[in-house]
Order: C-alpha cells, then sequence, then structure tokens
C-alpha cells in the first residue's frame, strides 16, 4: 500500500496537483502519553491531520492557549520541541500563526522561532493584539523529513503551526475521512465570587442558564481546614477571584490538602483557572488515577492561568498540586448535552439456598453426616448460576 500511495504522489506532483499540508493545533490533537526514567518525565504530544500522525516529543505536558490565544497550542520558551515526520512526508515550510503569551507589561521580549538551531526573525505581537502574526518559515532549499527540532525564544507562545509539504492528498475512501476539531453544543462557568467562602467538604451544584446540574464541585476533604474566602485578582479572563486554598499543602495522591474535586455530567472538557506556585507539581487525577498531560508537571514561576483536559460523563476529576496550597478560581465547561450517561447500575449477585431435611443453609455452607438418599432441596431462581 505504501508503495501505490508513492506512486500515485509522484504521478500528482508530475501533474502539478496541489499538496498537502498538515496542521498541528489543539484541532488537530488527540492525546498525550509519557515516559519516565529517574526524575525525567518525557511527553509525546499526538496530532492526526489528513490522515498523517504527527508526534511532537518535548519536557512540556500539553497545553493550549486562553483567552484571545484560545485555540492554539502553549510552547514554553527555551525548550526543545522535537517534531517527528512521517515516513514519505517532506517540509518545505513551516507556517506559523499565533501570538507571544505576554502583554505590554512584561519585561520579556516577544516570541520569536528558531528551527534546528537557526533563527526566524518574524516575532510574535502580544497576546493582547487583535489579530496574530501569521509568516511561513521557508525550508525548501533543504526539505525537512525524519524529524526537527522547534524552540521559542524569547516569551512563552501560542501558535498553530501548519506544515507544507510535497506530499499529496492520495484522496479520501468513503467513510474514511479525517477527524476534525471536537464541538460542542453547550458550555458553562462556575468562577469564585469576590470573598466567597467555603468549608472542607462543601459541594456545589454548577447549573447552567436553565438550572439543570451539570457538573458538582466539592472544595477538598470534609473534616479538613475551611478554604480562605476568594480574593479579587483579574490574571484569567473571566475570572474576577480565586481562594488560596485551606491552609493544608496538597498531595499527588489526591488524600488531603487544597484539591478541587469535580464531577461532570456530560462528556467535554474542562478548563480549570489555577495559581501554581513556582517548581510545585500540578495534578489532575481521574478516579484517582493521573492524567498522563497532567502527572506533576511543573511552572518556573508562578503560574496564574487555564489548564485543560478532557473529561468523562461522571467521573471523578481531583484538581491539586503536591507540597503546596493550589489557588482556585473556577472552571469552564464545554460539552455535549447528548453525550450524558446515566450511573452505572448496582449489580447484585443472589446465590441460592438449599434445605436438607426442612433446615435451610447458605450458599457455600456446608453439611456433615449426609446418608444414601436423603432428600437436599435447591432454592435457586431465574438467572442464577448453580456449581
Amino acid at each position: 500500500m505504501k508503495k501505490v500511495f508513492t506512486l500515485l504522489s509522484m504521478l500528482c506532483m508530475v501533474l502539478g496537483l496541489s499538496a498537502q499540508n498538515y496542521e498541528l493545533s489543539p484541532a488537530t490533537y488527540v492525546d498525550s502519553q509519557t515516559t519516565t526514567e529517574g526524575e525525567t518525565t518525557t511527553y509525546y504530544w499526538n496530532f492526526e491531520s489528513n490522515r498523517q500522525f504527527f508526534t511532537v516529543v518535548c519536557g512540556k505536558a500539553y497545553a493550549e492557549g486562553s483567552g484571545n490565544t484560545k485555540g492554539t497550542l502553549k510552547l514554553s520558551r527555551n525548550h526543545n520541541f522535537t517534531v517527528n515526520i512521517p515516513d514519505g512526508v517532506s517540509v518545505t515550510g513551516i507556517k506559523v500563526k499565533g501570538w507571544s503569551n505576554i502583554d505590554e507589561t512584561s519585561a520579556d521580549p516577544l516570541a520569536t522561532m528558531k528551527i534546528n538551531g537557526v533563527d526566524d526573525t518574524n516575532t510574535l505581537p502580544y497576546k493582547t493584539a487583535a489579530t496574530p502574526a501569521e509568516f511561513t518559515i521557508d525550508c525548501s532549499s533543504s526539505p525537512l523529513t525524519g524529524s526537527f527540532v522547534l524552540r521559542v525564544n524569547g516569551a512563552q507562545a501560542c501558535i498553530n503551526v501548519t506544515l507544507l509539504t510535497g506530499e499529496v492528498d492520495p484522496g479520501t475512501e468513503p467513510g474514511d475521512e479525517p477527524g476534525g476539531e471536537v464541538t460542542y453544543n453547550a458550555n458553562a462557568t462556575y468562577a469564585l465570587a469576590i470573598g466567597e467562602a467555603h468549608e472542607a467538604g462543601d459541594v456545589v451544584s454548577v447549573k447552567d442558564a436553565a438550572g439543570e446540574e451539570i457538573a458538582t464541585l466539592t472544595f477538598g476533604i470534609t473534616g479538613e481546614a475551611a478554604y480562605d474566602a476568594a480574593v479579587k485578582d483579574g490574571h484569567i479572563d473571566g475570572f474576577v477571584a480565586y481562594t488560596k486554598g485551606n491552609g493544608v499543602n496538597g498531595k499527588k495522591d489526591g488524600s488531603a490538602g487544597s484539591q478541587y474535586i469535580i464531577v461532570p455530567k456530560y462528556d467535554g472538557k474542562i478548563d480549570a483557572g489555577v495559581v501554581l506556585n513556582a517548581d510545585k507539581a500540578f495534578y489532575v487525577l481521574e478516579d484517582g488515577t493521573p492524567l498522563a498531560d497532567y502527572n506533576g508537571i511543573t511552572e518556573t514561576a508562578k503560574y496564574y492561568g487555564l489548564y485543560s483536559f478532557n473529561v468523562k460523563a461522571g467521573k471523578k476529576y481531583v484538581v491539586t498540586c503536591a507540597g503546596s496550597k493550589l489557588g482556585f478560581y473556577g472552571f469552564n465547561y464545554a460539552y455535549n448535552t447528548e453525550g450524558g450517561s446515566e450511573p452505572e447500575p448496582v449489580v447484585t449477585i443472589a446465590k441460592p439456598t438449599f434445605e436438607v431435611d426442612g433446615v435451610t443453609y447458605e450458599s457455600g455452607a456446608t453439611v456433615t453426616g449426609l446418608k444414601t438418599g436423603q432428600r437436599v432441596t435447591i432454592n435457586a431462581e431465574e438467572g442464577m448460576y448453580i456449581y
């Protein structure tokens, strides 16, 4: 099949048909995996674009922009992102579209790109700019194959990348159309109000505009210290205040300390607004298991922002950090109302009883002294198994 595909590609190139491009963005993001050796965790961001799979290998968990930069990939500055290119794909240009993740008050320089150690002079505007920068880095003189290293200089960047190539779309078989961006038909926000305070174990019913409960939010563990009243803060668009936690350091397994427990009613996506101290490990646990993207990630400076993750109906998501008090603004929740699920039924396995000479015994009981011809009656109902 690969040989046929290559021949078709060559034929299309000869005939002058358009080349196929590949986008790396939240719209084409699939999932992430991690590997850990000693104290080093490596993240693998997986993308699918136009029936090709790409992996970005780095030391940072997958993250997306927020506010004006929403819908972009968040790339840390001074950090290598190795983009693995599929066999047969030759990249002749890299189109970049996005912003620097700073505003005019920052002392950091605007973000620029570096490809395989070569600096590009184009800069990305402040995140407050109405429109993003859009430019193409020319690689046609030495097309990229196998992999290349993208590095952000200056400020953190919020961008999407399109790989321009000489590869050709071989056509789409019926029923094999590439998947697009996940869309949601509803959304809601729970934002802490200035002065809002909660006892540990308080459960908040998060409702939509019609008053229907669409999620619950629990402040920590019952019996621990109360949570501080929310203080005014405007770091994150759409949120006005955050609680500093309950004065108790969180733990990586969510067994104690400042934490925020979200149970969604529908499948969807959560953007959790947090305040995370520098070099403190951040976690999101799904029913007790850390999500691959948020299994102890850290920031080099105190972080006021959103962390995004997909959620499943009825699952419990614990948002916390280890060795510090995680601050919390609230969360945005995008979801599909037709994707909800009812709680799984509790299944009770009934066991038969049996009688010997009118005496009833529970299943598993041992009766000794039975004689040949003595009558034993088994009391079973439909659906029971006797073995």
